[in-house]
Parts: structure tokens; C-alpha cells; sequence
């Protein structure tokens, strides 16, 4: 009767580091995932990667069970310690999510979709309905950095890789800010519009892009641009307008 109890408790202690070493591999892949340049261009790679780190994590974790001592010993509860802390992380994380959820409609579809088509929309839009692309009217490093941290901390990304988005995002920016192109804002505004024919996921990607650039009641919108980006896009204006 005491092995079984033995069993189970040894099971549950060791649930926390399981989690934090899932949550790590799971970071991982979407860390390659997102950046083709290193290599990975595949899925299948990006995954192959979070595999290798999770089988070569659980080693590591096992070195005590397998008697070895000394500094292979401490190393392995060091690294123990600190999955453990990932998952309290994670798991705080989650009960504060579930306690104080404040997810709206828009968040709620937004987070279903992960596209990267869906992922440039966003950014390309917000990119367009925060720069006009004339020269005199170029944004200051305090205006784009303020929206890089709402690109950040928006909820409507938490299923997503930021730093892929401000990438995205500064991209755009930067075409739309082109220094010699005279219509470089209706240059980016046409790549946009080229990037999904699926008129739901369009509406989402405008609906974040204007909570992004406007704060959530969609203020601080010139009004003529975002009936341009609005009716290029073959969307109705007046949904994004208060």
C-alpha cells in the first residue's frame, strides 16, 4: 500500500517540473517557428527543436534518480528549481487570467485566429491608421514606441509571437515612411489588402488595429484615413467609428 502512495506523490512532485519543461519547449517553438532566417523554416523543424530541448531537459532532471553526485547532481536541481519557478509562473499566470478575465468579444476572436496573413493584417493596418506616409508628419520615437507596447501587452496576442508583430509592424512603418516614394501609403495600403480574401479575419485584424492606435474606444483615429484603409478593404467605416 505504501508503494503506490510513493508512486503518486513522487508523480505530483514531479508535475510542476513536467509543466515548466513543456512551457519552455513550447516557447522554444514558437520562438523558431517565428524566425525562419535561423534555419527552421518548417514547422516540422521548429517542432523537432522543442522536442530535442524537452528530451534533453528531462536528462538533466534525471540525473539524481540515476545516483550520480556531485556537480552533475547540483546542476540537475538547479535546473529543476528553475522549471518549477516557470511553472508557479504559468500557473499564476492562468488563475489570474481565469479570476480577473476581462476578455471581450473581440479578444475572445482574435485569440482563435494565428494566421500569419492574420498577424501581418493587424500589424500592416495599424501601421497605416497610425502614419500618414507624408514626410512632414513623421512619427517620433516616443509615438512608436508607445505602440510597440501596446503590441505587447495586448490581449488580443497573448496566443501570438510579439516579437514577430513589432517586427511585422516596424516593417510597415518603415515602407510607409519611405523617404523618396511619394505614394508609399498607398503602396502599403494595396500589400495589405492583398494578404487574405477572408472578409472575417479582415474585420478582426481592422477591429485590434483600431484598439491598438485608438485605445479601446477607438480615439485619437484620423477619421479620413480610417475610412480609406476601412473601404479599400471593402469593410464598412462606420463599424470603427464612434
Amino acid at each position: 500500500m505504501l508503494m503506490p502512495i510513493n508512486a503518486l506523490l513522487f508523480i505530483v512532485l514531479l508535475m510542476p517540473v513536467i509543466l515548466g519543461m513543456t512551457m519552455v519547449s513550447h516557447n522554444i517553438y514558437r520562438f523558431f517557428g517565428s524566425h525562419p532566417e535561423l534555419g527552421f523554416s518548417s514547422e516540422n523543424n521548429a517542432i523537432a527543436m522543442a522536442v530535442v530541448f524537452f528530451i534533453i531537459s528531462g536528462t538533466i532532471v534525471a540525473v539524481p534518480l540515476t545516483g550520480i553526485g556531485g556537480v552533475f547532481a547540483v546542476v540537475s536541481l538547479l535546473v529543476t528549481l528553475a522549471y518549477v519557478g516557470v511553472a508557479l509562473y504559468y500557473v499564476k499566470k492562468w488563475v489570474l487570467q481565469t479570476i480577473h478575465t476581462t476578455h471581450d468579444e473581440l479578444t475572445k476572436c482574435a485569440s482563435a485566429i494565428s494566421t500569419t496573413s492574420f498577424q501581418k493584417s493587424t500589424m500592416g493596418m495599424t501601421a497605416l491608421l497610425l502614419a500618414s506616409g507624408k514626410r512632414t508628419e513623421i512619427l517620433s520615437d516616443e509615438q512608436r514606441d508607445e505602440i510597440v507596447e501596446r503590441i505587447k501587452h495586448a490581449r488580443a496576442f497573448d496566443h501570438l509571437p510579439t516579437d514577430a508583430l513589432v517586427g511585422y509592424f516596424n516593417t510597415y512603418l518603415g515602407d510607409i515612411e519611405h523617404p523618396v516614394c511619394m505614394y508609399a501609403w498607398e503602396s502599403t495600403l494595396n500589400k495589405v489588402k492583398e494578404l487574405s480574401d477572408d472578409r472575417y479575419q479582415t474585420d478582426i485584424a481592422m477591429r485590434v488595429a483600431v484598439s491598438i492606435v485608438g485605445g479601446r474606444n477607438g480615439r485619437n483615429i484620423d477619421t479620413d484615413r480610417l475610412q480609406q484603409v476601412a473601404g479599400t478593404l471593402g469593410l464598412d467605416p462606420s463599424k470603427y467609428t464612434n
